[in-house]
Parts: structure tokens; C-alpha cells; sequence
């Protein structure tokens, strides 16, 4: 019998050059950032253009795309300020919880 591996997604926060912030969902954050830093097809066109990026947030993980997805939007619909208070609160958890807190 094969074994399969369970895939997680993860919900991350980019920090621009520009202080603007760019939300994405992954199953590998430090790939997916790397992907944003270096200049090639996979980077966002938004990053592309606003480099270089800080990896200020990512969640906990998620069990499955949709669930990702679902907190990426959530996440979305924040204004600025409101994403950066997020980023704080959890960075204040995570403190406490010793999880995982990128840095900001």
C-alpha cells in the first residue's frame, strides 16, 4: 500500500518595499517566498515590482486548500492598518505559544 503524504497550506503576509502588504496561500512558505524575492515566472507581478520583500506572517497551518483560501480572503478584505494590527496580535501570541511567528 502506498503511503501518502499529508499536504498542508499555509496562509503568509508579505511586506513590500512600499510597506504595502501582499497576502498568499502556499504549501511551502519559505519556497513561495523565494519564488517572490528572485526575479522569475513564478513571482507575483505585484512583488516583481516592489522588491525587496519581507516575510512578516504565516499562519498555522491548514488541513486543506479551501480552509487556506477561506482565511486568505478573510485576510484580504482587511485594510492596512487592520493587516498590521493582525500581523501584531499574532506575533503577541505566538510569543506566548512559541509557534509560528515569521517577524516583522
Amino acid at each position: 500500500m502506498k503511503k501518502q503524504n499529508k499536504k498542508y497550506w499555509w496562509v503568509y503576509l508579505i511586506e513590500c518595499r512600499n510597506k504595502s502588504l501582499y497576502t498568499g496561500i502556499t504549501t511551502d512558505v519559505n519556497r513561495r517566498f523565494e519564488e517572490h524575492q528572485k526575479n522569475n515566472k513564478k513571482a507575483s507581478k505585484y512583488c516583481v515590482k516592489l522588491r525587496p520583500l519581507k516575510l512578516v506572517y504565516s499562519s498555522l497551518p491548514f488541513n486543506n486548500r479551501r480552509e487556506a483560501s477561506k482565511e486568505e480572503y478573510r485576510i484580504k478584505q482587511l485594510n492596512h492598518k487592520q493587516k498590521k494590527n493582525f500581523i501584531k496580535m499574532r506575533y503577541e501570541w505566538s510569543k506566548k505559544n512559541t509557534f509560528w511567528y515569521m517577524g516583522i
